[in-house]
């Protein structure tokens, strides 16, 4: 091949009209010009290594463009222990529950007759039973904040998403049948509530609602889960990146300009 006709360093073709040349880094001579389809394949080959963001031969790091803005991956704390959540669920749960039980007991049971609309149901019922009975209060008033809890973190996550994430309408595509079962399950609480308590079956109904509260941090630490798996299919395969010459980032010029200053200085002195 001709000396002023300059080569791939990867594939040793020549440039195309479809796959042009770029200069990502200070390499000279041979090394300085490459297929920008080259790069990004040697880039994706070495995804989890230093080659993935910087030149191996001379050290300098890519200058990425991307089609639309990176999306932020720590919108959620990262918990990789489901251990935890749960935790915090629980003692949020019983700490909470106490509360709002004994406001409960010092004010007529407003929070269940709210529930029951004001409306006298046949007897036994749950009133009763959280009443006379030890375990039922523990185990509705866990429940119910449970359930409250669970509001909390639904407006949260809509709060937080709506923030944060740029490409709203890619990203509740690809949550939305997750976020409806998430929250369909948390709202069976109050769908149980209805359905049994309204029809004389409460004793059924603490028992459904204690297995609920047990698995409802599950389904958070899943649906945060989901969260984070998108997030990076947006910004790995949705989201198209562009390498972009040496010389098209402005720092590197102003980093010449500054190397001549301290150069003239040395001179002068």
């Amino acid at each position: 091949m001709s000396e002023d006709i300059s080569e791939c360093r990867i594939c040793f073709e020549i440039e195309t009209y479809d796959d042009p040349f770029i200069s990502p880094c200070r390499c000279k001579g041979t090394s300085q010009y490459v297929h920008n389809s080259c790069l990004n394949t040697w880039r994706n080959f070495n995804r989890n290594s230093a080659a993935w963001e910087r030149c191996m031969e001379c050290g300098e790091e890519y200058t990425l463009r991307y089609r639309y803005p990176i999306e932020k991956t720590n919108i959620f704390e990262p918990i990789k222990n489901p251990t935890i959540i749960y935790f915090f669920q629980y003692i949020m749960a019983i700490s909470f529950g106490s509360v709002i039980w004994l406001m409960d007991y010092h004010n007529d049971y407003l929070a269940i007759k709210m529930l029951n609309f004001n409306i006298s149901l046949p007897e036994p019922s749950l009133l009763t039973y959280v009443k006379t009975d030890e375990l039922s209060p523990q185990i509705f008033y866990f429940s119910y904040t449970m359930f409250l809890q669970s509001i909390f973190f639904y407006f949260y996550y809509c709060y937080k998403i709506y923030n944060n994430v740029h490409r709203k309408k890619l990203y509740f595509n690809k949550i939305s049948y997750s976020f409806i079962l998430s929250s369909f399950f948390s709202f069976q609480f109050i769908i149980w509530y209805y359905i049994l308590v309204f029809n004389e079956q409460p004793i059924v109904f603490l028992n459904i609602a204690s297995l609920i509260s047990m698995l409802e941090p599950f389904v958070y630490y899943h649906l945060i889960k989901k969260h984070k798996k998108i997030i990076k299919y947006m910004n790995e395969e949705e989201n198209v990146e562009e390498i972009l010459s040496y010389e098209e980032n402005p720092l590197h010029g102003y980093e010449n300009i500054l190397d001549e200053m301290e150069l003239t200085n040395i001179v002068i002195e």
